[in-house]
């Protein structure tokens, strides 16, 4: 959403334009000016803790963000502040470290509040698949205590205001050029570490006369980088940047305002959400690898070839298991728990919880979409739950470019499983291709075949724990058939490899 969208002021802002100022980058500081208007004094009813490792303020009721910046830079002058939060009756508190949540005080607001932040709970282990958890409410308050209970094992990195004025509190970085999901483009891991690095050339920066200006100004010439950043610069100007502005970020106040823009600091590098390019697959571009696992339990041995390969590639995917075509869903196979164990280990399952998996596919697309990439998908199963996204994606983000999904397909029976309203609306909405299948040699590999040499070499590669669970779950003396990975061949335009043994010496 376009903060011009909302209307707001360019004056002084109130305590309700400070707090979306405050939400709309991972850590924007306040107008100095503002933050000195109040009052910095220690209060009979303020808080205060400090530990050799943190400290944090608390203010008395009725009292507002400015406050408790203020207070933090006074009483905490040799940390640096990284979150600020609302509690009740007007309690703002201000911490070294991530506040989880909004603050929560148990004394009566008449006394003083002696409280420490509470620690960031430790983030899920992201390897195999990139996920946003995400909660929307009417107000910030209600949002961040919505996205506390429905994402308790995930720290929250951003809130943002919402079209129809409600809010909206995600584990990614929400941004200005998404039209209400969460830019996933430059983490894996929901939150971002605070930043220590020096400054780097390579930022990619806007000015405005306002935030709104900035912001849309960052999204015409850097949009294909993530905003990282919007601070107040000399003149009554704004600057938004796809790095941290200021040595310090949100712990950085000043009795002056600057007169020229601070240079900007080059925020932790983290994993991307798919890879730099490779074949049909762009840099930023999300890989999404689905697995029905119904009823056949070739998707197990799929699975292992697909952890290989985003392995050796360093892709990170976005995987769904479960994807059973709404005609054979009581056909699912529950053993496939112990192969996702082995290598997507934080895989959605749509199975199991299909309305939460077809709306948390939705955002991580959105995400995307909105920043002008693609998402590939590697439809290993029928597409009904595929349809169940884009329609998602249609109510949700009406202005997204779903052609931008390419869905890849090479089974007739997944085809013939998928309900012909889901494969109507796949096949109109996205961009659909039908390659062969990878159940015999022809313009695809053959991937259906039994081969001792295959399995040794799966069973003495670095990657032996998922082929093991593929071979517990589905037995290769029996069958091997990883066919469905001819899909993830195509979309990386791998055209060396022919047969099984082919893959094994190329990945293993």
């Amino acid at each position: 959403m376009s903060i011009e969208s909302m209307n707001l002021p360019s004056s002084l802002p109130s305590a309700e334009y400070t707090n979306v100022k405050k939400l709309i980058s991972f850590k924007a500081s306040l107008i100095v000016t503002y933050a000195f208007i109040v009052a910095a004094s220690f209060g009979a009813q303020d808080a205060f803790a400090q530990t050799q490792q943190s400290c944090s303020v608390t203010t008395s009721s009725n009292s507002n963000l400015g406050r408790a910046i203020a207070l933090f830079a006074s009483q905490c002058p040799t940390f640096k502040r990284r979150d600020c939060d609302p509690g009740p009756n007007g309690v703002w508190q201000c911490s070294s470290e991530r506040i989880n949540g909004v603050v929560s005080v148990s004394t009566s607001v008449n006394q003083p509040v002696n409280q420490q932040p509470v620690a960031p709970p430790m983030p899920t282990p992201t390897s195999g698949t990139s996920q946003v958890c995400f909660a929307i409410a009417n107000t910030f308050g209600a949002a961040a205590r919505a996205y506390a209970q429905s994402c308790p094992n995930i720290p929250r990195a951003d809130c943002d205001p919402i079209v129809g004025g409600r809010w909206q509190c995600s584990s990614g970085v929400i941004g200005g050029t998404a039209p209400e999901g969460t830019v996933v483009a430059q983490q894996t891991a929901p939150a971002p570490a605070p930043v220590t690095t020096p400054s780097s050339p390579l930022a990619c920066t806007a000015t405005g006369s306002t935030i709104g200006a900035a912001i849309s100004s960052f999204a015409r010439s850097c949009p294909s980088i993530p905003r990282a950043d919007c601070d107040p610069i000399g003149g009554g100007n704004w600057m938004c940047s796809s790095a941290r502005i200021g040595g310090s970020g949100i712990g950085q106040t000043a009795p002056v305002a600057p007169t020229a823009p601070p240079a900007p600091v080059a925020p932790s590098m983290q994993p991307t959400p798919s890879t730099p390019s490779l074949g049909r697959l762009n840099n930023g571009d999300l890989l999404a690898l689905h697995y029905d696992n119904c009823p056949d339990r070739d998707d197990g041995h799929a699975m292992a070839a697909g952890y290989t390969i985003t392995q050796r590639l360093n892709i990170v995917p976005f995987v769904v298991n479960g994807t059973c075509g709404n005609l054979i869903r009581d056909k699912y196979q529950s053993g496939s728990a112990s192969v996702v164990a082995a290598t997507f280990n934080n895989a959605l399952n749509a199975q199991l919880n299909r309305v939460q998996s077809v709306s948390r596919a939705a955002t991580a697309w959105a995400s995307v979409l909105s920043n002008g990439k693609d998402v590939w998908v590697a439809e290993g199963g029928p597409s009904d739950f595929t349809a169940e996204v884009l329609r998602e994606l249609k109510s949700r983000y009406p202005g997204l470019n779903r052609k931008r999904v390419h869905v890849v397909q090479h089974s007739n029976w997944n085809e013939e499983m998928t309900t012909n309203a889901g494969l109507a609306f796949v096949r109109s909405v996205a961009d659909y291709t039908r390659i062969q299948s990878g159940n015999s040699l022809n313009r695809t590999a053959n991937l259906n075949q039994k081969s001792n040499f295959f399995v040794s070499r799966a069973r003495q590669s670095r990657f032996a724990s998922a082929w093991n669970a593929a071979f517990d779950y589905l037995d290769p003396n029996r069958r091997l058939d990883f066919s469905d990975t001819v899909i993830l061949l195509h979309i990386l335009n791998e055209i060396s490899i022919r047969s099984v043994d082919d893959f094994a010496r190329r990945y293993f």
